[in-house]
């Protein structure tokens, strides 16, 4: 049984590397989201205890504040404040189909900063999530989101 379901586990896995390597996205379609060298911290598909991580982690050497940009044109279809969690952070769908994920965020930018503040006066909490239509929040590459 131990090896059936590892060997389902690298099925999966291996699945999803091979659709990964036949999606067609362009060289530099992403930018970088932050003004200093692309140092991981963590790397896609890593082992944490009980998960995989999904997502690539841009070292800051502990120092706060960094300007954001959104990697690629898109909108934002997702904020969260999640205490203990990701904090604050937004998720943006790009036109290709994928999506970008930016955690950790100490800020957002001044419009959609007073657009949150107003939801969470209005529902009397500081955590929040919030979905939105691609017309209301277009972003485009390397545009400043937090």
């Amino acid at each position: 049984m131990k090896y059936k379901v590892l060997w389902l586990t690298l099925f999966y896995f291996n699945s999803l590397f091979l659709a990964a390597q036949s999606a067609n996205i362009p060289t530099n379609y992403f930018q970088n989201p932050l003004d200093i060298s692309m140092d991981l911290s963590s790397n896609f598909g890593e082992l944490r205890s009980g998960h995989w991580h999904m997502g690539l982690d841009i070292r800051t050497h502990a120092r706060p504040n960094y300007t954001v940009h959104a990697a690629a044109q898109g909108y934002i279809a997702h904020i969260g404040i999640r205490p203990g969690s990701f904090g604050q952070f937004i998720i943006i769908n790009h036109p290709n189909g994928l999506s970008t994920l930016y955690a950790h965020l100490n800020s957002f930018f001044p419009e959609l900063q007073a657009y949150i503040t107003k939801q969470q006066y209005a529902k009397k909490s500081w955590a929040i999530e919030l979905d939105f239509q691609p017309q209301q929040f277009p972003v485009p590459k390397g545009f400043i989101i937090a």
